[in-house]
């Protein structure tokens, strides 16, 4: 019997550090890979305004989209949610693709009881007068009864990422 315990502990203590060295490169893994997330140009918030038809002077309504782009194969998902008016509280799912300056993104509603879902199609605007934020334009499609309906919108990105931000601070203090 004492043969044994001697083996369980000697299995044990050779044991604990492959398992500990594991956990940690699982865990260095992770902060790669949420790293690399963050460091693409369209992970981040984005702000949408949608215009009715006709117009594009002032948006009727403006959405917050909090997207992840993977780099490795392009798509996006993401949460959005109704910011104006301020009385819609509602929230969305998406999931989609960034390829040749195209964003294509389908949208579902988060809550059961609403039926709201389409998809947006928007293409980089290379007019803009900010060079350096990200500004997107084009259309989001939904049915409504038996029409397809078409509104214009803005996707404009407000938060650089992550590595940008911390690579800018770290610019400042080398700088001082």
């Amino acid at each position: 019997m004492e043969v044994l315990i001697e083996r369980v502990v000697v299995i044990y203590e050779h044991l604990w550090p492959g398992v500990l060295s594991s956990a940690v490169a699982m865990l260095i893994a992770y902060v790669i890979q949420r790293l690399l997330i963050r460091s693409s140009g369209y992970s981040g918030v984005w702000i949408v305004e949608i215009f009715d038809p006709g117009t594009s002077s002032k948006p009727v309504k403006v959405d917050r989209w909090k997207l992840r782009h993977k780099k490795s194969d392009g798509t996006i998902s993401g949460k959005i949610k109704r910011t104006y008016p301020d009385n819609d509280k509602r929230k969305w799912r998406c999931s989609g693709i960034v390829r040749d300056g195209h964003i294509i993104a389908p949208y579902w509603a988060v809550q059961e009881t609403d039926d709201s879902r389409g998809c947006v199609f928007v293409t980089k605007n290379d007019t803009r007068t900010d060079k350096r934020r990200h500004v997107y334009t084009g259309q989001y499609f939904k049915r409504e009864g038996e029409k397809l309906i078409a509104r214009d919108i803005k996707f404009i990105k407000t938060e650089r990422s992550f590595i940008l931000i911390k690579l800018g601070q770290m610019l400042r203090r080398v700088d001082k």
